[in-house]
């Protein structure tokens, strides 16, 4: 959990994470949350289901609650502070992997398809988060947050990819992330004390107010006289605006329906790790 949480990004080993987000390149921060971060989850998965079998679920399911409910916690409170919004969007991801963490310490088939579906749904969700940001910074030559305004009315396009990705992100129906989230909860009641669930909408409660108080400022209001403008022509804006616009509408179908093949591949692979 110490070796690969750290890739992870799991609290207290999560420093890494926010400090490469600030500084790397757009495309990079996504495929950084979208794989790299999901690789490692994949890793932990494995070795819970030998631990499972060899140490019994007690301590297995105590270390990543621990560690799950520390990083939602850690990434919360984190995104309190507005600062750079790629930075922001890194502590988002801490809490993810966090959420991702308590739901295998729920276990059973409820927490593990919740996990699984929560994964998928967060590198969607993220992706378009990071790969919106990138435009952001080009064209306000900055990653503050407290210095872009009024993206919704100087460029639609990615304000309201980088509104909706954060809706998405922040567990807001209907897209996917809140039907992973419910089936967590849903998850947590069914397996465990009711004072983890309970905990864990709390957490989620402050976690949306955090974060929605950077991209709200971010999206609304009025945008400065001059923007730089980073294209040159249409086709460019339409081939940076295709992977935003397909990402949400996968976010939407997840989060009102789930594809047969992929819940029989989500069901599966539930009973291959059998936790």
């Amino acid at each position: 959990m110490v070796g690969y949480g750290t890739k992870v990004g799991l609290a207290p080993m999560h420093t890494w994470l926010p400090d490469a987000h600030a500084e790397a390149p757009s495309p990079a921060s996504a495929m950084l949350s979208a794989a790299l971060l999901n690789t490692g989850m994949y890793a932990i998965i494995r070795f819970l289901a030998i631990a499972h079998g060899r140490l019994g679920s007690t301590y297995p399911r105590a270390v990543l609650l621990s560690f799950g409910f520390a990083s939602i916690v850690i990434g919360a409170l984190f995104m309190v502070r507005r600062g750079n919004f790629k930075r922001l969007f890194a502590y988002s991801s801490v809490e993810h992997m966090g959420i991702i963490a308590v739901a295998l310490g729920f276990g059973g088939v409820l927490g593990l398809y919740g996990a699984l579906l929560q994964t998928l749904n967060h590198a969607l969700a993220k992706a378009v988060l990071f790969l919106s940001s990138g435009d952001v910074s080009l064209r306000y030559r900055t990653r503050e947050a407290s210095q872009v305004s009024g993206l919704l009315a100087a460029v639609p396009v990615t304000g309201g990819a980088l509104l909706l990705a954060s809706f998405a992100v922040l567990g807001s129906p209907p897209f996917g992330l809140f039907l992973s989230e419910l089936t967590i909860v849903r998850a947590g009641f069914a397996s465990a004390s009711p004072v983890f669930p309970l905990l864990l909408l709390a957490l989620l409660g402050l976690a949306f107010v955090a974060f929605a108080r950077s991209t709200a400022g971010m999206v609304t209001g009025r945008p400065p006289a001059r923007l730089a403008s980073p294209y040159r022509d249409r086709a460019a804006v339409a081939v940076t605006a295709a992977p935003l616009v397909l990402g949400l509408a996968a976010l939407l179908v997840l989060g009102l329906w789930v594809p047969a093949g992929l819940d029989t591949i989500l069901r599966h692979s539930v009973a291959v790790i059998g936790l």
